[in-house]
């Protein structure tokens, strides 16, 4: 430990008796996943602890997403060795996080069917035929809201249709109103008319001769067969 090694042109690790001026960190590889990030770097100085082995100079450390507290540490001697490592532990929190939504679905449909374990148990409690009634007095009081948003929006669609029916009514009661008011005129006239030509019969059956009461027999008989 404490012994500094540098990277030549191919990537192989060489022993070096001091720090050197351009430094030696360098990063082999960084993969952010959904919850961590995953980096691996050259370190430059030997980490290796114990008193054999080759020197350990390659780290791989998993950061949870925004902390900077490491939850994986795993060190190499070589470049190759640190690209395989890195891709492990990939792998492995890639695997932990495909685990860990895999448990999330698995409560969350525990959960499920803990609630239709209550419902089921409801239903048994009021009994199966009340649940059925119950269903279908729903089911109707959905259909007859959709009915009635079907009306309503018939209506909407229509507003001048129903307006001008609403017209056409009108103008046809102002019709018949008129011709009754007509009609009722010309009876009133026709009834005037045959009171005179009685009265003046009366008159003639008295004071006029049998040819004027001729002449008031044809002018009621015509009057009689206009009105029919």
């Amino acid at each position: 430990m404490g012994t500094w090694y540098q990277l030549d042109g191919n990537n192989q690790v060489v022993a070096c008796d001091d720090l050197p001026k351009e430094g030696v960190w360098r990063r082999v590889a960084e993969d952010d996943l959904p919850d961590y990030r995953v980096s691996t770097v050259f370190l430059g100085l030997d980490h290796n602890f114990e008193n054999s082995g080759p020197p350990l100079v390659f780290e791989t450390m998993v950061f949870p997403s925004g902390e900077w507290s490491e939850v994986y540490c795993e060190r190499y001697s070589t470049w190759d060795q640190a690209e395989v490592g890195h891709k492990k532990a990939v792998k492995e929190y890639e695997t932990e996080l495909q685990l860990t939504k895999l448990k999330h679905k698995v409560v969350a449909l525990q959960a499920e069917n803990a609630r239709l374990r209550e419902q089921l148990g409801d239903i048994k409690e009021i009994g199966y035929p009340a649940a059925i009634k119950s269903l279908r007095r729903e089911n109707a009081r959905l259909a007859e809201e959709l009915l009635e948003a079907e009306e309503r929006d018939t209506l909407k669609s229509l507003p001048e249709g129903v307006a001008e029916n609403d017209k056409l009514r009108e103008e046809l009661e102002i019709c018949r109103t008129a011709g009754m008011a007509v009609a009722l005129a010309v009876a009133r006239k026709y009834e005037r008319l045959r009171d005179f030509v009685y009265r003046r019969c009366l008159y003639n059956c008295t004071y006029a001769p049998i040819e004027s009461l001729r002449a008031m027999k044809v002018l009621i008989d015509a009057i009689e067969a206009e009105e029919k």
